[in-house]
Order: C-alpha cells, then sequence, then structure tokens
C-alpha cells in the first residue's frame, strides 16, 4: 500500500514535457492540515520520507509549503486558497475537512489526501477504485471498521460495560462513526456514550471533568 500511494504520488509530480526542459525546476508540493496534531506529525514526516525514496529532496529539486489551520475551519479555505495562488504541483492534505477545503478551492491541482472519513461518502470521489477528477488518496474506512474495533475493545478490556466516544462536532460524519460504534458496541452488551467537541481546548477540558468526577468517586 504504502509503495502504491508514492508510486501515485510520483506520478503526479512528474513534469510535463515542457517542465523538463528546465533543469533548475523544482517540485513545490503544498501540505494543507487541519491542526499540528500527532497524526499529522506523522503523516507529514511519511510524506517526505516518501518523497526521499523517489528522490525528491528539500533544498534540491523539492519545496515543501506547511499550511496549518491551527484548527479554524475558516483558515482551511483561506491557506487552500493560498495554497492553489502558488500554483503547487500538487496539495497533500489530512483529515476530511482539510481535503474538503482542497477540493473546494481547486479542480484543477492534483489532491492526494490522507484518512478523510468515507471519501466516496463525502463526495470527495467517484470510488476508492476509480476515483475521477483531482483526488485521491488513502482512507481511514471507519464505518466498515466499527464492529471490528468493538470487538478488539472489548477483547482487551473484557469487564467493561461502559464505553465513551468523543469526536468531532464540527464534521457531520463523525456522528455517523459514533452512531456506527454505538450500534456496534451494543451487540457487545456494551453502554456507548457520546462527547461531542468542537476543539482540541474543549476535548482536554472534558477529559479533565471525566478524571475528576473518577477521582472525586
Amino acid at each position: 500500500m504504502k509503495k502504491m500511494f508514492f508510486s501515485a504520488l510520483f506520478l503526479l509530480l512528474v513534469p510535463t514535457a515542457t517542465q523538463a526542459q528546465e533543469s533548475a525546476r523544482i517540485a513545490s508540493v503544498g501540505v494543507l492540515i487541519p491542526e499540528s496534531l500527532r497524526s499529522e506529525s506523522q503523516a507529514v514526516k511519511g510524506l517526505r520520507e516518501g518523497l526521499k525514496e523517489l528522490g525528491y529532496q528539500e533544498g534540491k529539486n523539492l519545496q515543501i509549503e506547511i499550511r496549518d489551520a491551527k484548527g479554524n475551519r475558516g483558515a482551511l479555505k483561506r491557506e487552500a486558497g493560498e495554497l492553489v495562488r502558488q500554483k503547487v504541483l500538487l496539495i497533500f492534505t489530512t483529515g476530511t475537512r482539510a481535503t474538503q477545503a482542497a477540493r473546494a478551492a481547486t479542480s484543477d491541482i492534483p489532491i492526494v489526501f490522507t484518512h478523510p472519513a468515507d471519501p466516496v461518502a463525502l463526495g470527495l470521489v467517484k470510488s476508492m477504485a476509480r476515483p475521477g477528477a483531482n483526488v485521491t488518496g488513502v482512507a481511514a474506512l471507519f464505518l466498515q471498521m466499527s464492529d471490528k474495533r468493538m470487538e478488539i475493545l472489548k477483547q482487551l478490556a473484557p469487564k467493561a460495560g461502559r464505553v465513551i466516544i468523543f469526536y468531532d462536532s464540527n464534521n457531520p460524519y463523525s456522528r455517523e462513526n459514533f452512531l456506527a460504534a454505538k450500534k456496534a458496541g451494543e451487540k457487545l452488551g456494551l453502554k456507548v456514550e457520546e462527547r461531542p467537541v468542537k476543539s482540541i481546548e474543549e476535548l482536554k477540558k472534558s477529559i479533565n471533568a471525566m478524571q475528576s468526577r473518577e477521582d472525586e468517586a
């Protein structure tokens, strides 16, 4: 999967005949992330390593333009537009919201995503086998994995009777993921509760409050 993913990146970055005549051509890759979380950092790190394996090195024949929205949905749209104005050859996105913002900003520049929810259900691609348009990538497919995830959770904590799931309330697809997980959990006799949050700060506060109640009990 990794080899196929970066092979696709390589094909998207191969210059046209006109560009090939420019000996000093530098591939400019835009990176759009919703906020600097560990998962995003790992994705960008993997991008750099994969491109290096394909012969692209920053400072030589590669320039990576990273745009971090820092949790601001409005900023995602602005940053996506900025990457389009800079005429990058490719936009690499992480997550659903960043991919949607990039797709809304351009129908010409290739977009390669990693881990949005379900790109087909979201209308980002026609199908995973034949995505069409200018969007392709690797998806998490959380809905399809809900049953298996809850089964693994039950195996790891067989005495657990209650599960709390936090999700991003800004993303309508997140609730669908929760409902699928709840249905899967109830089949296993688990009580599944939801905790929608709108930001990292709200998530931290909710977890701290929950821990405080546990300590007082």
